[in-house]
């Protein structure tokens, strides 16, 4: 219902099903509500032939390459903190003044100390939905609540890491693999999402990078 016209969808074998309720907003942020709660990476590319945008999705890939300094490929490390888009609490104003409020640090597992964080609230208006269209006041209070979980989801802080590997592990990895890593330098001792890899060449040779995702997998109560 959010878009103009029909979309077209041609499926890689992913077989999972997901609901949300999307409100009538831009399609790039309707196909990102559905692919975060797919747990699935979403990329968005135009096909210089046909003219058109084309979205395509990617699983997570859990292959087990383990990255330290001790083994040799981790050459160089920095990490990369972005809390540009962070908000903690969401407030979601529905139709008839019903609103509801949510803070990350109720609803938000992934290993980040929200509590600690200074207030940083957002303002969501979700008016387009009816309780019209709900059996209940409880169930149309749900579905703003979704709508909120979903918002705090997509204001989470993210961490990064570009890493300087050796020929090997950058010619092996692919982005979307999931990799334990353990750096005492980065702090990080568990598992993280490879996201980009480049390969450079200057004077003074080639050098292989990757860019990790250092966001823990989130998950709500």
């Amino acid at each position: 219902d959010a878009l103009p016209g029909n979309l077209s969808l041609i499926s890689y074998g992913i077989s999972d099903t997901v609901g949300i309720a999307a409100r009538a907003d831009s399609l790039l942020d309707v196909m990102g509500s559905i692919a975060r709660k797919a747990n699935l990476g979403l990329h968005l590319r135009i096909d210089p032939i046909t003219a058109e945008f084309v979205f395509s999705v990617r699983q997570k890939k859990n292959r087990g390459r383990f990255l330290s300094r001790s083994l040799g490929n981790i050459l160089r490390a920095a990490r990369v903190q972005d809390m540009e888009s962070y908000a903690n609490q969401i407030t979601v104003l529905g139709r008839g003044g019903k609103r509801v409020t949510l803070s990350a640090s109720d609803y938000c597992r992934d290993g980040f100390d929200d509590a600690a964080y200074p207030l940083r609230e957002q303002l969501y208006s979700a008016t387009d939905l009816s309780p019209s269209d709900f059996k209940t006041d409880a169930d149309y209070a749900a579905a703003l609540t979704e709508i909120g979980i979903r918002e705090l989801m997509g204001h989470r802080p993210r961490f990064s890491a570009d890493l300087r590997v050796d020929a090997a592990t950058a010619r092996e990895m692919t982005p979307g693999e999931i990799c334990p890593l353990s750096d005492p330098m980065l702090g990080r001792y568990s598992a993280a999402v490879c996201t980009k890899k480049s390969l450079t060449a200057d004077k003074s040779g080639t050098h292989y990078a990757i860019r990790l995702s250092l966001i823990p997998n989130t998950h709500t109560s």
